[in-house]
């Protein structure tokens, strides 16, 4: 029996040389964008000329800040600010981070990363790096672009929709104001000529009161001092506007919500 034992040869570090390249250099660029990005939200409606310089991947949005505190201004009043340079520079910056050196840079690393000489691929440390950086600045912005895209299309629908409702309640309004005005005269018209001489009681609706592209009318309940009037939107989604007619000729709205199958 050979008590003699074989030594383990010395390995020495079990990471090879390309993965504690990409290893550094991801961490590297990770406490870059850590330390360079601005992740303060409190200071979210500072006034424009307060923001300095910082990292921005996705400038779209910092034009969009800027463009609706423009907008606040105007409806306050307060004379237009441009943008400073510190705000433009951070603009241009984030383009060409986003949408120029990082694809760049990943579509370069892709290229070198398929070649097969092998010599080739322990000479291409800085390559590998940009594909690296390039996937970081790429991915960045194209990940978090999915869902702020779904996001901003729901948005826009419910403004839409809202947009429609509110013009569809105005157009009933102004209906149902028609109809109040119609509703006086015939209060005032004496019996013989077809009114109700002094009172509510028996007013009904023409066919071209009673029925429009916004909505349908009807009067919910009439006597000598008092006409309710209701109007139903035609769509499914919306309000319905209760107008409360009194002898003095006071019109009052109410509006409650309509939910159909």
């Amino acid at each position: 029996m050979n008590g003699k034992t074989d030594a383990t040869p010395h390995r020495g570090s079990e990471l090879s040389a390309p993965f504690r390249f990409w290893l550094y250099g991801l961490t590297i660029a990770t406490l870059l964008l850590v330390f360079l990005t601005d992740f303060d939200t409190s200071q979210a409606y500072r006034a424009n000329q307060d923001w300095g310089f910082h990292l921005a991947l996705m400038p779209w949005i910092e034009a969009t800040r800027i463009t609706l505190l423009n907008g606040l201004d105007v409806f306050s009043g307060v004379p237009l600010s441009p943008p400073t340079d510190a705000q433009r520079l951070t603009m241009l910056v984030g383009l060409l981070l986003s949408l120029v050196v990082g694809p760049t840079l990943l579509l370069l690393g892709i290229r070198v990363s398929r070649q097969k000489s092998e010599t080739a691929r322990a000479k291409s440390y800085g390559l590998m790096l940009s594909l690296m950086l390039g996937g970081i600045l790429a991915y960045a912005v194209a990940i978090p672009s999915i869902p702020v895209a779904l996001l901003q299309w729901r948005v826009s629908n419910s403004l839409r929709e809202a947009q429609e409702q509110g013009e569809q309640r105005d157009q009933m309004i102004g209906s149902v104001g028609r109809i109040a005005r119609k509703a006086r005269e015939f209060r005032l018209l004496p019996v013989s000529f077809g009114g109700g001489g002094g009172s509510f009681n028996g007013y009904t609706l023409s066919d071209a009161f009673a029925k429009n592209e916004f909505g349908t009318y009807r009067v919910e309940s009439s006597s000598d001092s008092l006409l309710v009037i209701r109007a139903i939107p035609v769509s499914s989604r919306g309000q319905s506007v209760v107008a409360t007619l009194e002898k003095s000729g006071a019109l009052r709205y109410r509006f409650e919500d309509t939910t159909r199958d």
